[in-house]
């Protein structure tokens, strides 16, 4: 969406999906990082669901594909904190 950030948008894709992906991903991070010391990468995401409660709460206030945006940003950006304070 800029700069260091990407959108993926995942077709008919379940929570499980979606988990099984940042988990594949999260995996990779740690096989390359095994070569990368002391400059390690890593990601924060954010995701959500079309159907999720956060978006169908508050639906008929907006477009919901703004929704949806907003709600997996606000999460990356929580995931990013949390990462941030753990190191």
């Amino acid at each position: 969406m800029g700069g260091d950030e990407f959108t993926v948008i995942i077709p008919a894709a379940d929570e499980a999906m979606v988990k099984d992906a940042v988990e594949s991903i999260n995996k990779k991070c740690e096989e390359v990082n095994e070569n990368r010391k002391p400059l390690p990468i890593s990601f924060a995401y954010g995701y959500c669901m079309s159907d999720d409660e956060h978006v169908t709460s508050i639906a008929d206030k907006g477009d919901i594909v703004e929704i949806v945006y907003r709600v997996a940003d606000e999460r990356m950006y929580k995931h990013k904190t949390e990462m941030k304070a753990g190191r």
